[in-house]
């Protein structure tokens, strides 16, 4: 069926009708069911995990198609219904209401009204459920952790067991250290028996150098004895027969020469002697030579024993390195495990200790969670019928503003500028939105009425080509109630005295006095021309516990 606006008189669609099956219904909600976790988490309004607004949600199905059904499941289907009807409709815009302000979205707002629709019991069962829900997540946590703890604990004991089998025996490093003992041993043999034959073959060479020396010599000395022997033998003979030349004891040209020859013989004669006894004296000390040891064999022999005790040498060497390597990789694998070891012991023990508590925890928590009462669905149910009937009004306020506002966009009106009927400039509009966005983010620190008091006290200052700053409006998070009340008569004033009639469709009227009262506080208001806003704003304040008198101009 059609509903008709009384002011404009412009019409939407209505369903008529009762619900049918379980929610979610077909159609809408079928639709959005499925992506109400996400929206409402989109939306910002409620600060809760996406499962924690899951198990609301499905506590609010519960009842919703259980024994509440009768209270709840038609207006909800209504709600979803209305939007379907009139799809072609934009939900979005700043128009009040509960939901205050919809943005601008692909879908023209359906899955913001969907969201919202559900803000409020949500809200409630997460508040009433907190500690309930708190509860049993700690639950699980600390299930886990004991859970989580034990399996790491018995991992940490199987990885101990691991290392100390990894760790090399006490047995295995002393074996490698005898080993090294008797390699040393055998080292300083063998360097032993080297030296000793580098001796002897020293000693053998230089017998043999010495023995060829003497033959040397020898040989030497004979081929002089040789020619001395000549040379003694020519001389005698010379001197026998100078002296068969010369008669006995006479002296004669002969003399001298004979005296010469007798002088060279006679040297010659001990210089054989000398010859003689020296070659008798290499004689013996070669043949003691020979018969001790001149064979150049066992010289090579002792040799040989020398290169084979060397090449002894650096085999046994070579081993008692690659031991003593064998042993420092031993001990530094052995360091290393038992660094692991302490670690993984320490990491076990505090791992230990945080599985205590936590099984201590566990029991305390499961005792504490025993005692935690549910949401009364009652309560649940009475907030949310009534809010989805809020819900409904705001969507149809939505439905008929927008339409408004689209018919007036075709009939060429400019309604980007426009504030109710009131043409205003950029710079104010500008003003107008920054105003209504600050309102947008401190609206949940606002009671609903005063929400849309200030809304029309910012439709009023558009009017008046007057609107307080945005900051003005950031303000009121940190003001009590009274001090924001305070605050509002201090805008309206403000717009009053600094504000400039903007050109209106109409401007013609009688004049307005108010007389504007709260607390001990009177301010008096002379307009000189009427204002449908302010006279809205005046209804609403008054309605709101504030009292206002309207005058005419010859009062």
């Amino acid at each position: 069926m059609k509903k008709i606006d009384n002011a404009t008189g412009l019409t939407i669609e209505i369903p008529s009708g009762e619900v049918r099956g379980n929610f979610p219904y077909y159609g809408f909600w079928a639709e959005q069911a499925p992506r109400l976790v996400k929206n409402m988490k989109d939306r910002g309004k409620i600060n809760a995990s996406e499962s924690d607004i899951t198990f609301a949600l499905t506590q609010l199905m519960e009842l919703i198609n259980g024994p509440y059904r009768v209270l709840l499941a038609d207006r909800l289907w209504k709600i979803g219904e209305t939007i379907s009807l009139n799809g072609n409709i934009s939900l979005t815009g700043y128009h009040g209401g509960a939901i205050r302000i919809v943005q601008e979205a692909p879908d023209g707002g359906k899955s913001q009204f969907a969201a919202f629709t559900f803000e409020k019991p949500v809200k409630m069962i997460l508040d009433s459920s907190t500690h309930h829900l708190r509860s049993q997540s700690s639950l699980a946590n600390i299930a886990n952790t004991v859970q989580n703890g034990n399996a790491e604990i018995q991992r940490l004991n199987i990885e101990l067991i691991a290392l100390e089998a990894k760790k090399p025996s006490t047995h295995q490093i002393s074996q490698i250290q005898t080993n090294l003992r008797g390699l040393t041993m055998q080292i300083q043999q063998i360097q032993h028996e080297l030296q000793e034959g580098e001796k002897t073959a020293a000693h053998l060479e230089n017998r043999l150098q010495e023995y060829g020396s003497l033959a040397q010599e020898m040989k030497s000395m004979s081929l002089e004895k040789e020619t001395v022997g000549r040379q003694l033998q020519q001389t005698l003979n010379r001197l026998q027969a100078l002296e068969n030349l010369q008669p006995a004891g006479s002296i004669t040209q002969h003399s001298a020469e004979m005296n010469t020859l007798s002088n060279k013989a006679s040297q010659l004669g001990n210089r054989n002697m000398q010859l003689h006894q020296r070659l008798s004296n290499l004689g013996i000390q070669l043949e003691r030579e020979r018969t001790t040891s001149n064979s150049k064999a066992e010289v090579r022999q002792v040799q040989a024993a020398v290169r084979m005790n060397r090449q002894r040498l650096t085999a046994v060497t070579n081993q008692y390195q690659g031991l003593l390597a064998e042993e420092q990789r031993t001990l530094a694998e052995i360091n290393e495990i038992n660094n692991a070891i302490q670690e993984t012991s320490s990491y076990l023990r505090t791992k230990v200790r945080i599985v205590e508590s936590a099984r201590t925890q566990l029991e305390n928590a499961r005792s504490t969670a025993a005692n935690i009462p549910a949401f009364r669905a009652e309560d649940i149910v009475k907030v949310f019928g009534g809010h989805l009937t809020d819900v409904q009004r705001d969507i149809e306020r939505y439905l008929f503003k927008n339409l408004q506002l689209s018919q007036a966009a075709i009939s060429g009106r400019a309604t980007s500028r426009m504030v109710g009927e009131n043409i205003v400039s950029a710079e104010t509009v500008k003003d107008y939105e920054a105003f209504l966005t600050a309102m947008d983010d401190i609206g949940d620190a606002l009671g609903d009425d005063e929400y849309d008091l200030v809304e029309k006290i910012a439709k009023f200052g558009a009017s008046q080509e007057w609107v307080p700053g945005a900051t003005r409006v950031m303000a009121l998070l940190d003001m009590s109630r009274t001090e924001r009340t305070e605050a509002y008569r201090n805008m309206i004033e403000e717009i009053l005295t600094e504000g400039v009639s903007a050109q209106t469709v109409e401007s013609t009227g009688a004049g307005l006095i108010a007389n504007f009262s709260a607390g001990n506080m009177n301010i008096k208001f002379d307009f000189s021309r009427p204002l449908n806003e302010l006279e809205s704003l005046v209804n609403h304040l008054s309605n709101s516990g504030l009292e206002f008198q309207f005058k005419g101009r010859d009062d």
